[in-house]
């Protein structure tokens, strides 16, 4: 029985690290998509008060017009600034961040474009947070925990799938000490 466990953790580990190699050019297409074409469209879009103005100018040419009258207040809140989606946006800066660690060893050009989507977001995110969103709550530091525990749980996904990886290629030594010192790090840490 032990040697059949053995022979069903070879295989899951060696598949794991073939699979890893075979998508790696999708990741990298998605990185580079987010980097070079997402986040830059983030400045140039309009204002959500302008789209709806926009559909609602078309619709009223269409002829729709019953159906499209507002009120002041209905008005006003359309044009009132909108507040920051975080967990939207906090889950698109994750998922390119969990793609860049995972996929650095197998892929070493996801680092170029995940270096890019952070350098271009900070940027683009800082200028939102300051002149174009307003804030509509605080959480006194809360999200922070969340924030770093994520963090930590990427950084023993990496650390797994890197150990698969190396297992892939026939290695045997490292890929036992990464997988029983580096979750143990992240852990303490």
């Amino acid at each position: 029985p032990v040697s059949i466990q053995k022979q069903e953790w070879q295989y899951v580990l060696t598949t794991l690290g073939t699979r890893l190699t075979m998508a790696s050019t999708f990741m990298i297409q998605y990185v580079s998509l987010r980097a070079l074409l997402m986040v830059p469209f983030k400045l140039i879009f309009p204002h959500p008060g302008v789209l709806s103005w926009s559909l609602r100018q078309m619709l009223l040419r269409l002829g729709f017009r019953s159906r499209l009258n507002l009120t002041y207040r209905q008005r006003y809140m359309s044009w009132q600034p909108k507040s920051f989606m975080y967990g939207k946006e906090y889950g698109i800066v994750f998922l390119v961040g969990m793609m860049s660690i995972i996929y650095c060893v197998v892929a070493p050009l996801i680092l170029v474009f995940g270096a890019i989507f952070f350098m271009l977001a900070y940027i683009v995110y800082k200028h939102h947070l300051l002149y174009v969103y307003s804030r509509s709550y605080e959480s006194g530091g809360e999200f922070w925990v969340l924030f770093f525990d994520r963090m930590c749980i990427m950084l023993g996904t990496m650390t797994i799938f890197t150990a698969a990886q190396l297992f892939a290629k026939v290695a045997i030594l490292q890929p036992i000490l990464m997988v029983l010192t580096g979750p143990l790090a992240v852990y303490v840490f």
